[in-house]
């Protein structure tokens, strides 16, 4: 995975899967996990892709985004992440939310 200079990617990592979406614009807003079931609730300014990193011995399960995804014991897969708006705090997933004034 390219990292591109003067960047930052957020890696969330739980019981040996790691989540590592290609946009910083991602919170977590859950992560309920049940042996090698996962189940992952979040919010992302755009559409993007993911990579699921399995560090463990045993295949894990992840729900996410309405799609079950299952993840190979050492082993990684991509996965899209649809844009998904916090109702709470919708003001910030404004499409111009991040545009300075007067440009």
């Amino acid at each position: 995975m390219d990292v591109p200079p003067a960047d930052l990617r957020l890696a969330y990592i739980v019981r040996g899967l790691a989540l590592i979406p290609e946009d910083r614009f991602t919170d977590i807003k859950g992560w309920v996990s049940e042996g090698a079931a996962h189940r992952i609730e979040y919010t992302s300014l755009h559409d993007q892709k993911a990579i699921l990193v399995n560090s463990g011995e045993l295949e894990q399960h992840v729900q996410i985004g309405g799609r079950e995804i299952s993840c190979p014991a050492g082993g990684s897969v991509t996965v899209g992440l649809e844009r998904r708006v916090d109702e709470e705090r919708a003001e910030f997933f404004a499409e111009d939310f991040m545009d300075e004034p007067g440009r």
